[in-house]
């Protein structure tokens, strides 16, 4: 079963369909929403069980306690995993279970005797509720537009600034009233504003949304869809399989449900972050395939192993879990987390392995290729493939199994690494087995990736993310990529009133340093106050925001130089791209001899490329045709009863590839009627050709239908006649 996801119609399938399946108290059809501000929203949620009334009453003016709010989150989630117990006011009650879920998922969270659920619920409680369902990341810095903001909890308003910028909470009268209590209207009404669809069945849903997905049962496949915000694959996956067939998701995506061989990322997928967080038990597997893009994958939370399989942009461990490459190629991998665990087997290879300083303890096991591994702390090494060159920043680092191809030891370290039986490790250059040896400047290990959520100071919030949701980031040696529909972006005036007004987006440069002090930007150096404002946005350390016009940078490349004491200095190139996205139909008769003209190409100034193609089903994999590559084609005889389609790629500021619809079957050339004259007859066979002669000496425009016994052969043809008048017909078969 397929389901398109089509916003309104969607919902109203979705009602058609759990008509016969829920009791009758959680339809719409409630005695006391008709009129009432909030009453579509209630019908949607409560058609999908989400929320439900009691005795054909809604109650959309009631308050929600906190034991009811739990149930309508784990309903939405499908948690899997319960905590213990603890608390004294939680006794045996309808929301008792999913209570203990929602604190086991860090959703809900009491002190350390009591979780309050038969409390109602305040509008601030609500709001950090939800933004800890949905993965926000919460900004306390951000500018606040309730004119009582300073009656938010601290514990509260970083949530609440990040999801009223997003338009999922809206107050009253300029307020925001966070110590009300929200009633059951309000919930559903913020649960309409954050979450676009919820996909529930083992189906295919196709189409594309904006706002949020939820994935909460196994077995669901997303095709062809471009999620236009964040996309969550719940608990409720369990250890089941979810597939993203040609999906782009502009946000995040998190996975905190799937198992060991779970997540299939395929057929042209673009997404930007995969943050994994999955605390219930069991392996996770990622899986990339088909020319997929994956930006950067975060494994932020974990109880059991992360294994990775295809490839990835970046990758960054910052949880106290193992993760496992298994035929995997990984462009970038930073290690934050203390004594987490890397296990590189011997089909995968990654070309820039980075330990930072937070990471003391940390394991990594390579079979495979490591073509450079950095490390800024104490950790364990166990290499049975290949590292081809290490660079130790740190005290006390052990390398055990084959030495790296090459190591190099900063100037402040004092204890040389060393094998775990005492051996000494430098490499097949060799370094000093001395403390304080020095080396030739090494490279960064620079990685780029968009800035997921904006914090603009200025009132151009929502614009700018609006920028950032558009456009993807990818990034080939020292080239970035960034890929958007330029007539999308918005135009806004920078903070820095001197850079004028134009489509900015903003780009995280990770240097691979444990910090940007005493890195240098174009030959400045970073100050204390640049490391303030990359915080203040919650890049991390190491890291600065970097915002660039697109609308200059797509016909002149930004290039920028980094630079440091003892690295080699790096210089970047940032190019825009615009995608082509579409190619219109096909013009043109499906006849042997006709021509066919390609559609229009979306944008309509792309610069392509064509390329004609033939396939035997319409449905089928389609062949390239050998110097069919102009936007017209003139159809053959090896056409005949085939599909044809015409596939455009961007070349100059135009990237992508994108292919028309196929036409119907090659038919034969219409049969020529027999004109006055016409010299239909009977011919003598040779073999599998006809001979005709006295045509005309060069005549034109003939054409000849064959008749064997009386009975047309299958195909028609277009006659050349020489200058004596004669002309052959030949490639016939099973004439005798």
């Amino acid at each position: 079963m397929k389901r398109t996801v089509q916003k309104g119609l969607s919902w109203l399938l979705s009602i058609c369909i759990v008509v016969m399946m829920l009791p009758m108290t959680s339809l719409a059809a409630y005695s006391d929403v008709q009129g009432h501000w909030a009453e579509k929203s209630i019908e949607k949620w409560s058609s999908l069980g989400i929320l439900q009334g009691s005795d054909g009453s809604f109650r959309p003016n009631d308050p929600i306690t906190r034991g009811e709010m739990a149930v309508i989150i784990d309903r939405i989630m499908q948690y899997q995993t319960s905590s213990k117990n603890v608390f004294a006011d939680l006794g045996e009650a309808f929301y008792t279970n999913a209570v203990l879920k929602a604190n086991a998922a860090g959703v809900i969270k009491g002190d350390a005797a009591t979780i309050r659920p038969t409390d109602n619920m305040t509008r601030e409680e609500a709001a950090v509720m939800i933004g800890r369902t949905l993965g926000i990341a919460e900004n306390v810095k951000a500018g606040n537009a309730f004119s009582d903001g300073s009656a938010i909890s601290s514990w509260a308003l970083g949530y609440i600034n990040v999801m009223s910028s997003k338009g999922i909470l809206n107050g009253s009268d300029g307020k925001f009233n966070p110590k009300s209590s929200i009633t059951r209207a309000e919930i559903v009404t913020i649960l309409d504003n954050a979450i676009s669809e919820l996909c529930t069945e083992a189906t295919e849903y196709t189409g594309n949304v904006t706002g949020t997905v939820i994935i909460n049962a196994p077995g669901v496949a997303l095709a062809d869809m471009k999620i236009t915000g964040d996309l969550i694959i719940s608990e409720g996956v369990g250890s089941g399989d979810v597939t993203l067939d040609n999906v782009t998701v502009t946000g995040n995506t998190i996975v905190r449900g799937g198992g060991a061989n779970s997540i299939h990322i395929k057929g042209g997928s673009q997404i930007s972050n995969i943050i994994v967080e999955k605390t219930d038990s069991g392996d996770i597997r990622v899986v990339t395939s088909e020319g997929a893009v994956i930006d950067a994958v975060y494994v932020d939370d974990g109880s059991d192993d992360v294994i990775l399989t295809g490839s990835f942009q970046s990758l960054t461990i910052a949880a106290n879990v193992t993760v496992k490459a298994v035929g995997a190629s990984i462009d970038t991998i930073n290690l934050t987390a203390e004594d987490s665990s890397l296990d590189v087997d011997k089909k995968s290879s990654v070309t820039s392995l980075n330990v930072s300083e937070t990471a003391t303890g940390a394991n990594v096991t390579v079979s495979g290729n490591v073509k450079t591994l950095t490390t800024d702390a104490q950790i364990t090494v166990d290499n049975q493939g290949t590292i081809s060159k290490a660079v130790v920043n740190a005290n006390n680092v052990i390398i055990d199994g084959k030495e790296p191809t090459k190591v190099t030891v900063d100037s402040s370290v004092t204890k040389l690494p060393k094998d775990s039986d005492g051996n000494k490790v430098d490499g097949s250059t060799g370094s000093s087995s001395s403390g304080g040896s020095t080396s030739s400047n090494t490279s960064f290990s620079v990685s780029v990736t968009k800035l997921a959520t904006v914090n603009q100071a200025d009132g151009n919030t929502a614009v700018s993310q609006q920028n950032q949701d558009i456009v993807t980031v990818s990034k080939s040696s020292n080239t970035v990529t960034v890929t958007g529909s330029l007539a999308n972006l918005n135009s806004f005036e920078s903070t820095n009133v001197s850079q004028g007004t134009h489509k900015w987006v903003g780009l995280v440069v990770d240097t691979g340093e444990s910090s940007i002090i005493g890195v240098s930007y174009n030959g400045t150096a970073f100050t204390q106050s640049d490391v303030n404002d990359a915080a203040s946005v919650n890049v991390g350390a190491g890291k600065f925001v970097l915002w660039i016009k697109a609308d200059e940078v797509v016909s002149t490349p930004k290039t920028f130089t980094l630079s440091k004491s003892g690295r080699t200095t790096i210089t970047i190139t940032v190019a825009f791209k615009v995608p082509v996205t579409a190619i219109a139909e096909i013009t043109g008769t499906e006849r042997i001899g006709s021509e066919l003209t390609a559609g229009a190409v979306t944008p309509a100034d792309a610069t392509v490329t064509y390329q004609w193609q033939r396939c035997d089903a319409v449905d089928g994999t389609y062949s390239n045709i050998t110097g069919a590559t102009s936007s017209a084609y003139t159809l053959t005889l090896s056409d005949l009863g085939k599909y044809i389609k015409v596939a455009v790629t961007g070349t100059g500021t135009y990237t992508g590839t994108a292919t028309s619809n196929a036409t119907a079957a090659v038919a034969k050339a219409a049969a020529p009627a027999a004109p006055a004259g016409s010299i239909a007859g009977t011919y003598p066979v040779a073999a599998d050709s006809i001979n005709l002669t006295g045509l005309g000496a060069s005549t034109t425009g003939l054409e000849a239908a064959v008749a064997i016994n009386g009975t047309n052969y299958d195909t028609y043809v277009s006659l050349t006649v020489d200058a004596s008048g004669n002309a052959t017909i030949s490639g016939l078969t099973s004439v005798t």
